[in-house]
């Protein structure tokens, strides 16, 4: 029984590509210990690096969007497969998470109804910290359109929408 699945075809660059996302992450929320150090130092030239530093971090979620587009616009799946498989993981562990948080802030007072979840869950007004999983879930939902962006659109597409 084999407790990770190896890939046929491993891409060694998108898992580096991955963990430098992670580490900017992970660097993103260290506050002002780290990325919002440059409020702390103001002596030039190292409040500009440290500023430019931060605003190059930004780009971690950017780069895991990268990389999931790297692996899934090029499979062919039919669009039940994407729901069932894909969505619906997220969409469970999105509900399941935001459960927790709207028992925390609701449950525990005696005001929990199934009406409410749903509608705080919709408004994503329960915490901060689950926007990724909803920005994900879109663009699940949205690769079946852009696989075929993707297949069709020739170099110079690419340039002008660069542009």
């Amino acid at each position: 029984m084999k407790l990770i699945k190896v890939p046929r075809n491993p891409k060694p660059y998108l898992d580096v590509v991955k963990l430098l996302a992670i580490f900017m992450v992970v660097f993103n929320h260290t506050g002002n210990n780290g990325y919002k150090m440059y409020l702390d130092v103001m002596d030039e030239p190292l409040h500009s690096l440290i500023m430019g530093y931060s605003a190059l971090i930004k780009i971690a979620v950017p780069l895991f969007f990268m990389a999931s587009g790297a692996l899934l616009l090029k499979r062919e799946e039919p669009y039940n497969k994407i729901l069932l498989k894909r969505v619906l993981r997220f969409v469970v562990v999105l509900v399941v998470v935001s459960f927790i948080f709207y028992y925390e802030a609701y449950g525990l007072k005696g005001n929990i109804s199934v009406r409410d979840f749903f509608i705080h869950l919709y408004k994503n007004d329960l915490t901060g910290h689950l926007w990724y999983l909803y920005s994900y879930i879109c663009y699940m939902l949205m690769l079946p359109f852009l696989r075929k962006l993707a297949q069709t659109m020739r170099a110079q597409d690419y340039l002008l929408l660069i542009i």
